[in-house]
């Protein structure tokens, strides 16, 4: 299969298998290079290869498509071998992405692909998902790529940046937490061996990540007629049952997220829907997981809520401080 933007010219083909070939040519050589070096990591090394590639694009102007889309796509093709790294990364929790290095490059080279749009950063370039039904995608002029890479759930990477700067938290227009749970993205090419899997898309762990550093569930996105994060997330989710695009990973992922954001206040009383009285927390959260689990995200909801109360008994149980005060 050609590649969509390199390799696209005919080749003569070798009559013999790639085994034959490499145990010929190079397979000895290979096995000198590879063989000491115990951390080689054949992902990383096709992040560095895609770099390269991106690296070695002429000079490309981003106020023509086919320029945006030749950069788009080898950018998307290097984020997904970065996020298969840091899945398999058996570095600790805390570690930076073994790739953070290469990404900050990426950014780098991108903004010098994209300095014909001035100061506009070159994540501006990529296109929105279409609209949906209740679920629109809004950017409002505040790319980065902070928030692409949440959308590409790198955790490893958005938590590097974010320990070095917890500032960084805090975007305009579309928030950090709303990248994570509503994280579609459009490409520019078309990658089967990515597309064709079965992929939750939410990481739960992204969506912890920003909620332990300080996010709101219900921050309201004024892009979005003042709709919250939580509210967003769920008339997403609405839409993707609704047209029979979710795969069980994908509810089990939904669920996991309700979970904590639940545990973090989601709001069990956050407006979805003027038209449709059907159309509220709990019943949308019925039509996801079913009545069990959608009492079960109640119950949490409430608790949270409880906790979040003041306990004016606190002033009776207190010892000697209700009589303090009233002697005084």
């Amino acid at each position: 299969m050609p590649h969509p933007i390199f390799l696209g010219s005919p080749v003569d083909f070798l009559h013999r298998t790639v085994r034959d070939f490499l145990q010929d040519c190079y397979h000895q050589r290979l096995v000198e290079i590879v063989t000491p070096q115990s951390n080689f990591d054949p992902l990383i090394s096709l992040c560095r290869m895609t770099l390269f590639l991106l690296k070695s694009i002429p000079n490309e102007d981003f106020r023509r498509k086919s320029s945006i889309n030749r950069v788009i796509g080898l950018t998307d093709e290097l984020l997904y071998y970065a996020h298969e790294v840091e899945k398999r990364s058996q570095a600790p929790d805390a570690a930076d992405s073994p790739v953070a290095d290469v990404l900050d490059e990426l950014d780098r080279v991108n903004c010098e692909h994209a300095r014909s749009l001035r100061n506009r950063h070159w994540t501006h370039a990529r296109d929105l998902p279409r609209s949906r039904g209740y679920e629109e995608h809004r950017e409002g002029g505040n790319c980065n790529f902070l928030a692409l890479t949440v959308q590409a759930r790198l955790v490893k990477y958005v938590q590097g940046k974010l320990t070095a700067d917890p500032k960084r938290l805090q975007k305009a227009g579309q928030p950090l937490l709303d990248y994570a749970l509503r994280p579609r993205r459009v490409t520019a090419i078309s990658m089967p061996y990515h597309s064709q899997r079965d992929d939750p898309s939410i990481d739960v762990n992204m969506v912890r990540l920003l909620l332990d550093n300080g996010a709101s569930v219900n921050q309201k996105v004024h892009l979005n007629d003042g709709r919250t994060v939580w509210a967003l997330f769920l008339l997403s989710c609405y839409e993707s049952i609704t047209r029979g695009e979710a795969t069980a990973p994908m509810r089990e992922a939904w669920y996991q997220a309700s979970e904590l954001l639940c545990q973090h206040g989601a709001d069990p009383q956050c407006w979805l829907d003027d038209n449709d009285a059907s159309m509220n927390v709990a019943g949308v959260m019925g039509k996801l997981f079913g009545k069990d689990r959608a009492l079960h995200l109640q119950s949490l909801m409430a608790e949270t809520q409880t906790r979040k109360q003041p306990n004016r008994s606190s002033w009776l149980s207190a010892p000697g401080r209700f009589w303090r005060m009233v002697s005084n």
